[in-house]
């Protein structure tokens, strides 16, 4: 499903939550269980100040993104807050894409002021209702690279074995080149990923915190989209 892996030419992830204050619970990395670690260091409490979240994934990004990365940022949460559109504003004139995702009580008027466009901003009764966006999410993180004009075409291979020369005659050369190596498969992904989760820890998420339907499970679900899959002791022997 996913056209990313984690890498450090491909993806990586860092988690940002918020309550009265922000705090950075992972730096970008495409370490899998790093990202788990972080994301299991959340506690349900306070307030929810989501413009704090959104002025230090700013920071984040400054600090650590790369330059050819394509840089995203997802907002969960639960909650409102007066200051975030503002907040949120600049971390879109640093060319961020934001996603604004909402449960429960969210108010989608002020997603949509907080996402970068209005289809970016959605509101589920529970996040089981935001997983059928996970496709349009990766879809906008990993855009086709624009038509480019076609390559020149090869020069002639030097001859190799039997040949005729430009006289009619017949030639032969010791001096062949190795075979080619197989082309790779083509990179769907147009430039590298930098993605920042903004999670809502605040105290009116603790009933959804935790458990197999809880943010926590479900941020781990959506890093493991660009991860690739794990083998066993027996499926590694066999791979």
């Amino acid at each position: 499903m996913s056209h990313y892996t984690l890498g450090d030419d491909a993806a990586r992830f860092g988690v940002v939550s918020f309550n009265d204050l922000a705090t950075l619970r992972v730096n970008l990395t495409h370490n899998a269980a790093e990202i788990d670690a972080g994301i299991d260091e959340m506690t349900a409490s306070g307030g929810t100040s989501i413009s704090s979240g959104f002025l230090m994934t700013r920071q984040l990004f400054a600090d650590h993104a790369r330059v050819n990365a394509t840089k995203i940022a997802l907002l969960l949460s639960d909650g409102q807050d007066g200051g975030a559109v503002a907040a949120a504003a600049l971390v879109k004139g640093d060319h961020v894409t934001v996603f604004a995702w909402g449960i429960g009580q969210a108010d989608l008027a002020e997603l949509q002021q907080l996402a970068s466009d209005p289809s970016k901003a959605v509101v589920g009764t529970n996040l089981f209702d935001l997983t059928s966006y996970l496709a349009p999410l990766q879809a906008a993180a990993c855009a086709l690279p624009p038509p480019s004009l076609p390559p020149s075409p090869p020069s002639p291979p030097p001859p190799c074995g039997k040949y005729v020369t430009a006289k009619g005659g017949v030639a032969f050369s010791h001096h062949c080149p190795p075979p080619s190596p197989p082309s790779s498969p083509p990179h769907d992904c147009a430039t590298p990923l930098d993605f920042v989760l903004v999670l809502d820890e605040s105290f009116s998420m603790k009933d959804v915190m935790e458990g197999v339907g809880g943010l926590k499970a479900f941020a781990k679900k959506l890093v493991r989209h660009y991860s690739p899959p794990r083998l066993d002791a027996t499926e590694a022997d066999r791979a």
